[in-house]
């Protein structure tokens, strides 16, 4: 099971995640034994073709065997295909999150549309992966592109938040598709998947405390490959983690920002008067001190999660070309996880020093800075769209084409410069 691949848990053939998994194991063999099988018929074809035989036969098997027992940790775990229940289950939960994003087209899993034909080997590869939610010319879907009778809402601006009164929580609208799918067995299937993952409440797997959740730690390892980690939906968190937005990647854009800050504003209402009305009491039972207490941490927090994302959404301009770990950069005090936490700080570190001048988020927020460079690196000037304000083409004495300067380039970087920081 890749990133890019849904969760094989389908309902239609799968009454519970336990079957689900010997169904997916069984499948799993019988795939491993046919490969290997077919790979024994093209070494032996091999072999015969070039007339290898005996100690030279000998030889390059157990070079092979050598080379299998040699390989990467890393490399193995990223071409496996697990059967692995707490695995799966994670994934089924990542698809879910997808599905309610309009990543996935949950009517693949329903059964309402049949599986998409597998591509052929030959043909250029497709602008989505199979299962994806597209529009009639494969690409992906816009609101406007989807069915009016789509069996599950879709949060189109790409925020959702772990909140369980708000009607975009990541638990309740993951149980939405949970329900589309397997419908009254949901609540067995969230059971089960309780105990697949080892926690008490299936909310608990979501939750991001002081140190990280469950759900982004897998979500994560799952969309590292090597040394490129490139989560796609990231859990923004106040502090102490008890307040989290949830942005998907692709449907970022300046915007985004902004967004997210009205979400915090509704909550910053709703919890200054919990914890008014609550302080009002003259009495209180054990929960409503509880209730206090928690009411008391996000109106101290929320405020300077407010004036962060404000702050950042002054130069933020998200631009996917830039790849996840810059983009998330400025970003990266919201996050919990340690580890990428300060991958993203070093990220941010790098970018400040000029390291990754290149990258469009590096324009918006320093034009004074990478601009003017273009002046002296063409590459550069062509990576921000300036190559044809700043440089042209003109022929030496040797009849070679070269590039050099407009006389007047370094007017234009000055008007450049003060276009972009307005």
């Amino acid at each position: 099971m890749n990133s890019e691949s849904p969760n094989p848990l389908k309902p239609e053939s799968t009454p519970t995640l336990n079957e689900g998994v010997d169904n997916w194991s069984a499948l799993l063999q019988h795939s491993e034994a046919e490969l290997a099988k077919t790979q024994e018929q093209i070494d032996e074809i091999a072999y015969e073709l070039y007339g290898i035989e005996g100690d030279d036969r000998a030889s390059i098997e157990a070079m092979m065997d050598t080379s299998k027992s040699d390989m990467d940790e890393g490399d193995e775990a990223e071409t496996l295909i697990t059967a692995d229940p707490a695995t799966l289950t994670s994934e089924l939960l990542d698809y879910c999150v997808g599905v309610v994003f309009g990543r996935w087209d949950i009517r693949y899993a329903t059964g309402e549309k049949p599986a998409p034909p597998e591509p052929d080997p030959f043909e250029a590869l497709p602008l989505c992966a199979p299962g994806m939610l597209q529009n009639d010319e494969g690409l992906p879907a816009k609101p406007e592109e989807v069915d009016t009778n789509y069996p599950i809402r879709i949060s189109w601006n790409g925020i959702l938040v772990e909140d369980a009164a708000h009607n975009e929580d990541i638990f309740n609208r993951t149980v939405e598709a949970l329900t589309v799918m397997w419908g009254e067995q949901s609540g067995a299937i969230q059971q089960e998947a309780c105990e697949m993952l080892k926690v008490k409440k299936l909310r608990d797997y979501f939750a991001e405390k002081k140190a990280g959740g469950k759900f982004f730690k897998e979500h994560l390892s799952r969309f590292s490959k090597s040394r490129r980690k490139a989560p796609i939906y990231w859990p923004l968190s106040t502090e102490s983690g008890t307040y989290t937005l949830w942005f998907y990647y692709h449907r970022l854009d300046s915007d985004t920002l902004y967004t997210a800050v009205s979400f915090i504003e509704d909550k910053q209402e709703e919890v200054a008067k919990t914890f008014a009305d609550l302080s009002a009491k003259k009495s209180r039972t054990k929960e409503e001190d509880k209730e206090l207490e928690a009411a008391q941490l996000l109106v101290a927090e929320l405020p300077t999660f407010r004036e962060s994302l404000l702050d950042i959404a002054k130069f933020w301009k998200p631009n996917l070309n830039d790849g996840v770990q810059i983009t998330a950069a400025p970003l990266w005090k919201h996050f919990r996880l340690k580890t990428w936490q300060k991958l993203l700080k070093t990220t941010w570190t790098k970018l400040e020093k000029g390291e990754y001048d290149w990258a469009h988020l590096a324009h918006s927020t320093w034009p004074e800075r990478v601009i003017p460079k273009c002046l002296t690196d063409r590459s550069l000037a062509i990576a921000h769209g300036h190559d044809d304000a700043l440089w042209e083409p003109y022929t030496d004495d040797r009849g070679k084409e070269k590039w050099r300067l407009k006389k007047d380039a370094k007017e234009t970087v000055e008007q450049l410069v003060k276009k972009n920081q307005s």
